[in-house]
Order: C-alpha cells, then structure tokens, then sequence
C-alpha cells in the first residue's frame, strides 16, 4: 500500500505578490543557430510587444543589424547565442555590435551555463544573460530586468 499527501485545499494555496506583466515594445535581434530557438524567441517576444529580427549566424546578424542603423532604426535590444558552429559566435558579435553602439543592449545565451561569459557577463560588457535551456518566464524577466537599465 502506498500512501501520498493530499493536494493542500484551495484556502490553504497563498499566493505570492504579483508583478506587473511585462510588455515591450521596439526591436529585438536573435541570432541562434537552431532554428526551433529561433522561432520559439520570435513568438514569444512578438508577445511581448516587440517587432522580431532573426538571424541564424552572426554575419547574418551583423548584416541585419547594419541595414537596420541605416533603414529603420536601432534594436532596443539583442539576444545572442553564444555559440555558433563554424561561424561568428555571440561573443565575437558582441563585441563587434558594441563597437558600433556601446549602449546596446546585448542578452547572451547558451547552454553552457558554466561558461565565464555566461556567469560574469558584465565583465564582457554584455547586459544580461540567459541559461539554456530557458523558460518564458525567464526571457520576459531577463529582458524586463535588461529594459529598465
């Protein structure tokens, strides 16, 4: 015979305070080599409110980024993977969009959670990061947190 606790009744269930649901707006850039990340990133923040461009690599990013300063303006923000096979990764990416805007703001991401850019992004002069793999809820923090910097 075994035995399990009972569900807690729904008087006994306290709910924590709730936070204003976070809506952007403005243009976001993912840059991800999967393409299922990619689309599940542009739902999820076209969602949110933003307008979505997706990249599969980083000169594809670049190029995007570069048509985007001269056509319809800045990004609000960036999400970039940092890893990348057999091309420009996040970093090198970053580093280079940095250097055209110093102010972007660049979210990286991997799965790679170990990975010192990853835990101390700010010495990379990246904004915020994002651990794979990651939940809604996590993106919309992780941006809301990068937007009001």
């Amino acid at each position: 015979m075994v035995f399990l606790k009972s569900a807690p009744s729904q008087e006994t269930i306290k709910k924590g305070p709730s936070r204003p649901l976070f809506k952007g707006c403005g243009k976001v850039l993912v840059m991800d080599d999967e393409a299922v990340i990619r689309l599940l990133l542009k739902r999820v923040l076209t969602n949110l409110g933003f307008t979505v461009d997706l990249a599969e690599n980083g000169d594809a990013a670049l190029a995007l980024y570069d048509q985007s300063v001269t056509t319809s303006g800045h990004y609000a923000a960036v999400i970039l993977d940092l890893s990348v096979p057999g091309g420009m990764g996040g970093k090198e990416l970053g580093e280079e969009l940095l250097k055209r805007d110093p102010n972007l703001k660049i979210i990286i991401a991997s799965g790679y959670s170990f990975d010192p850019i990853i835990t101390n992004f700010r010495d990379y002069k990246f904004s915020g990061a994002i651990k794979k793999p990651y939940s809604i809820d996590e993106i919309r923090w992780v941006l809301s947190e990068v937007m009001k910097n």
